[in-house]
C-alpha cells in the first residue's frame, strides 16, 4: 500500500499534476482547495472521491 501526505499550502489544484504518476492507494493532502468550488476540471476529475 502506498500513502502519499503533502502539505499543499493552499495551491494543490496548480500542484497536483506532480502526484500524478505515483499511483498512491490513499492521498491525505492538507491546506487544499475544495474542487466542488474549484475552476479547474482536471483538478475536480482528480479530486473526484475525496472526503
Amino acid at each position: 500500500m502506498r500513502i502519499i501526505s503533502w502539505n499543499a499550502n493552499g495551491k494543490f489544484c496548480e500542484k497536483f499534476s506532480f502526484i500524478l504518476n505515483e499511483a498512491a492507494d490513499i492521498y491525505v493532502i492538507r491546506e487544499c482547495e475544495n474542487p466542488e468550488i474549484s475552476n479547474s476540471d482536471e483538478y475536480i476529475e482528480f479530486a473526484s472521491n475525496y472526503y
